[in-house]
């Protein structure tokens, strides 16, 4: 099949871009990107630093998300500049006293000031919850990592990017939804306490990398979705199963939502079944509600047992049950 050949040398090519960069050992530094990571495990920025070749590659399905992240930055690049507003491509900012890497995507003018920006993509599944938000705090309260990471990264903007271009301490998380293509902005105004905060947890890191070392592996909600779990924790699997760990957003945040609701509706499933019981055979109204009751014909089939053991037949079927792995045990 001539199309099956296009979709195949794709593939190809998106496998050979999922790869682990390692630098030399001697440059190998805090990354901006990473920074929100001082609130859930050091231990993670210190290998990072120390052994990043132990750290699990992603599979081709984040990689493809990652592409697409990247082709969707270009574009919003692009939809920014058709809109009129100037853009100034930056390079990276290293700060030797905390030994931390920095690139802002871009720096924006709006009203005569340059702010640094971020963008972001995501399935719009997600940008429903992302749009929600006005106010930056409220990402790190998030439930997902990932989004509770990015206050930290484009703070560490607000400081260092206003130093060295003299733009505004106010930086702009521009959140994009891939499928339908809706945008969200977060302004994000310089937070001297949160800032100090990371800088001092990455210093922290940084006098383990002094020493080569890096602290004793402790189980976190962040080791689940870890490349660096088989590392810390090897022939541990914390599902105590074996099974296939995948990277789903869309399914993750579908999930969360499922547990969230669940007991609701195993609790309305109960009081069903006690006010039915109560209230069978009658047409009330109590307060706001109406009870409806009916007559209806069903058929039944009375088989002699010896009969239904000819015909009876053993087939296989599939039972999957959801589990909630964050609820408490």
């Amino acid at each position: 099949m001539i199309g099956e050949k296009i979709v195949q040398r794709l593939e190809e090519a998106t496998e050979g871009r999922i790869r682990r960069v390692i630098s030399d050992p001697f440059e190998r530094l805090n990354r901006a990107h990473n920074a929100g990571w001082v609130d859930d495990c050091i231990r993670h920025l210190c290998l990072q630093r120390i052994c990043p070749e132990n750290e699990k590659t992603h599979d081709i399905d984040k990689q493809r998300i990652y592409d697409e992240g990247h082709r969707q930055e270009e574009l919003m690049r692009q939809e920014v500049q058709d809109c009129g507003f100037e853009i100034k491509k930056v390079t990276p900012i290293v700060s030797e006293e905390y030994e931390l890497r920095m690139e802002a995507d871009d720096l924006i003018r709006v009203n005569g000031d340059y702010h640094p920006v971020d963008y972001k993509s995501c399935s719009d599944y997600m940008f429903r919850q992302i749009e929600k938000v006005e106010d930056w705090h409220d990402l790190r309260e998030s439930k997902h990592i990932w989004i509770r990471h990015y206050p930290a990264q484009i703070q560490l903007y607000d400081y260092h990017y206003s130093q060295a271009y003299g733009c505004s301490d106010t930086g702009i998380l521009f959140f994009k939804g891939k499928d339908k293509g809706k945008k969200h902005a977060i302004d994000v105004p310089y937070d001297l306490g949160y800032v100090e905060h990371i800088l001092t947890r990455l210093q922290a890191v940084n006098e383990w990398i002094k020493k080569g070392e890096a602290p004793v592996a402790e189980y976190a909600e962040a080791c689940k979705g870890c490349g660096f779990f088989d590392f810390c924790f090897p022939g541990n699997d914390f599902l105590k199963e074996k099974v296939e760990r995948i990277s789903d957003e869309e399914a993750d945040l579908k999930f969360q939502r499922y547990f969230e609701i669940e007991k609701f509706y195993r609790e309305g499933e109960k009081l069903k079944k006690e006010l039915t019981a109560q209230f069978r055979g009658q047409n009330v109204i109590v307060g706001d509600a109406q009870v409806v009751s009916s007559e209806y014909d069903v058929s039944t089939y009375n088989v002699p047992q010896d009969i239904k053991d000819q015909y009876k037949d053993k087939v296989t079927r599939i039972r999957t049950s959801l589990k909630n792995l964050a609820a408490p045990i």
